[in-house]
């Protein structure tokens, strides 16, 4: 499958309180920890904007997808879909979005 026939993912611009609970949720299951040690390592923030919403990760660690190694972790969001999206980066920027 090329990138022309990849569907478009659109990211929700708010969260609601059951995103941020789905959230929560998705990346404990994910990390195998709880949420609150995740967001102690990750020093995770809510932002929201025109683009989208994310919890942001703010602590600085380069938290490594292991999937996508040359990836690393910036953000959590919540697409149109429905579905719990990691928000990964490589050094140059080009980004994935990881379906959690």
């Amino acid at each position: 499958m090329n990138n022309a026939t990849l569907p478009k993912i659109v990211l929700k611009q708010e969260f609601t309180d059951s995103d941020f609970k789905k959230v929560h949720r998705k990346i404990a299951v994910h990390f195998m920890k709880s949420y609150t040690s995740c967001d102690n390592w990750l020093g995770l923030a809510y932002t929201s904007s025109s683009s989208c919403a994310a919890e942001w990760v703010c602590n600085g660690v380069d938290a490594m997808s292991k999937k996508y190694p040359t990836h690393r972790y910036i953000g959590f969001a919540v697409g149109e879909d429905g579905n719990v999206y990691a928000i990964l980066w490589d050094n140059q920027e080009n980004e994935i979005l990881e379906k959690l």
